[in-house]
């Protein structure tokens, strides 16, 4: 059984077999640090934002963001711009995992 709920700044697909991520804006403060910091048992997740903060980092450092399932920009985590800390921009410098587009992409 598929079931599809709204969790504020995102929407996620959760089946019995695998657990996908559509990001329609991650965005910043409290309430999307809430939402990430309740994806730490998930596997395999995709990230296609058009902005993402620190979360992101300390969900792929978990090995729970992998972007393997991803059909379009496979294995990279996608995004317009990036707002964080020191952390976040030095994970996103000459990071090949990472791609940044234009929001329109």
């Amino acid at each position: 059984m598929t079931k599809f709920c709204d969790v504020s700044c995102l929407t996620y697909v959760c089946c019995s077999f695998c657990c996908l991520i559509l990001f329609s804006t991650i965005g910043i403060g409290n309430i999307p640090d809430a939402v990430l910091a309740e994806l730490t048992n998930h596997k395999d997740l995709g990230i296609h934002s058009e902005m993402f903060a620190g979360g992101i980092v300390d969900l792929v450092n978990r090995g729970c963001i992998t972007n393997n399932r991803k059909t379009i920009n496979k294995g990279k985590i996608i995004g317009s711009f990036f707002i964080g800390t020191r952390a976040l921009y030095d994970f996103v410098d000459n990071n090949p995992y990472v791609g940044e587009y234009i929001t329109s992409y």
